[in-house]
């Protein structure tokens, strides 16, 4: 790795950055793509908002993690804190900020002016290299505004008023047709031009009825999708409730063309799931997780969404006693408590269904079931938010800083982190999540660490590396 000075595009007045200000700063050296830990030992670095700032999200790329902070975005090394490169609208609020499925272009949005009543708002959308910071394009573009966004759609991240979903040359958006059907509509990052759009899905058998998408991913350069065909005479929320055939839809669509690829259907008898399909991306393969659940039993997959096609047989959801607590490249991880152990122990099993590793982990009163739990290949991480008082009085509740408990087979340790995680420990922050394989948003495992968010009265500020 060779590293050379980050170079700014603006000059720093004596008094520091001024409201209004643009302060942007570019990395002008080189660095390699880091690995995803196996297992972690100790805090390697830790990081601090910009003053007056305040740390919206999290997100990793090859060489470590975005950090979206109110006013702008900052890229971080992954092993070393390092700050490589920051683009910041000194005090103006930023809609949004988000990474590309290859991790290699962010992309932000600012607002160009403000009317609360306005169906479409216009913003300003700035595209980034993420290994160096670098401006690749600039656009405004209207934004649907959340008071005409489609209801029931709770799977995109960030929000469809806001980016929305971004494949490595769109951004995946949800659209309103009429008050009952959706579109899917891919928007060009660089010029905002719909590149492509789903408005009338067709299926053998599916005369009658429309297609209502609902969750969305995306990996490599597919879209995957997945909704119901549902009576098209359906005209309210009750009559959903109701048992009656519909037929469950899995999708893989080309990101650049949107051109079908492969479906997957499952016929239903029942009353109707607006949320059919829990979805999931494996971070290092790309494999996609899908999990149907429903009165007439689950359905699950492993598949490479390229082809659509399993890479297991094997039933982890529900074929298994424990809980999935996360698919790794080459295995699935579950959860099992051990009660009269006061345990939990943790299974490796491949994709062919034979577990090579088990690891146990003590279960003290206050661990509970998968919550603040990230399994890595080598070992098990949870986070002990260090709750000293768990009244259920908000005015009550205490905390001293957080720890990290890393079990791997047969060692433990615990690392004391230096910051505060302020949440109850049965509610990591994930309960929301219409995912697969929900994470806590404070923990982000990265390229080169995990890294976790403090969480504390007035907004998180504080960063922290934990490295192999």
């Amino acid at each position: 790795m060779a590293l050379l000075p980050l170079l700014s595009s603006c000059s720093l007045a004596p008094e520091g950055w001024q409201e209004g200000e643009i302060e942007h700063v570019v990395f002008q050296g080189t660095a390699e793509p880091l690995e995803v830990p196996r297992s972690l030992s100790s805090v390697g670095w830790d990081w601090e908002a910009p003053e007056e700032t305040g740390i919206v999200e999290v997100r990793s790329f090859p060489l470590g993690v975005v950090v979206t902070v109110s006013d702008g975005v900052v890229a971080l090394r992954g092993d070393t804190g390092e700050e490589l490169w920051r683009y910041r609208r000194v005090g103006e609020a930023m809609t949004d900020a988000n990474v590309t499925t290859s991790g290699e272009r962010v992309a932000l949005a600012y607002p160009v002016e403000e009317d609360t009543d306005a169906a479409l708002v216009p913003h300003d959308v700035v595209l980034f290299d993420s290994a160096t910071g670098e401006e690749l394009s600039s656009h405004v573009e209207d934004f649907t505004a959340e008071d005409a966004l489609p209801g029931n759609v709770m799977t995109l991240s960030p929000t469809p008023e806001h980016l929305g979903l971004l494949s490595d040359s769109s951004r995946i958006v949800y659209r309103k047709l009429d008050d009952q059907r959706t579109g899917v509509y891919a928007l060009d990052l660089e010029t905002g031009d719909e590149s492509w759009s789903l408005t009338d899905l067709q299926g053998e058998g599916q005369e009658g009825r429309d297609f209502h998408p609902k969750g969305v991913v995306t990996s490599g350069d597919v879209v995957v999708l997945s909704g119901n065909f549902m009576d098209e005479d359906i005209e309210s929320l009750p009559e959903t409730s109701e048992e009656q055939e519909h037929t469950v839809v899995l999708l893989g669509l080309d990101a650049d063309s949107g051109e079908e690829l492969w479906r997957h259907e499952i016929d239903r008898n029942a009353p109707i799931d607006l949320h059919p399909i829990r979805l999931g991306v494996q971070q290092t393969s790309g494999a996609v997780i899908a999990e149907a659940r429903g009165e007439e039993g689950v359905e699950e997959w492993v598949f490479d969404p390229a082809s659509g096609e399993r890479l297991t047989e094997e039933e982890f959801f529900s074929g298994r006693e424990g809980r999935v607590s996360g698919v790794l490249e080459n295995s699935v991880v579950t959860e099992l408590s051990l009660e009269d152990d006061d345990a939990f122990e943790y299974a490796y099993t491949d994709f062919s269904g034979n577990t090579h590793t088990t690891i146990r982990a003590d279960a003290p009163s206050e661990r509970m079931t998968q919550a603040f739990v990230l399994p890595l290949e080598g070992a098990i991480a949870w986070l002990d938010v260090n709750q000293t008082n768990t009244s259920l009085g908000p005015e009550e509740a205490a905390w001293d800083e957080a720890r990290l408990v890393v079990d791997e087979k047969g060692e433990s340790r615990v690392i004391d982190l230096g910051v505060r995680v302020e949440r109850d420990y049965a509610q990591d922050g994930s309960e929301a999540q219409r995912s697969s394989t929900p994470s806590p948003p404070d923990m982000t495992v990265a390229p080169g660490a995990l890294v976790v968010k403090e969480e504390v009265p007035g907004g998180a500020r504080r960063l922290v590396g934990v490295v192999p």
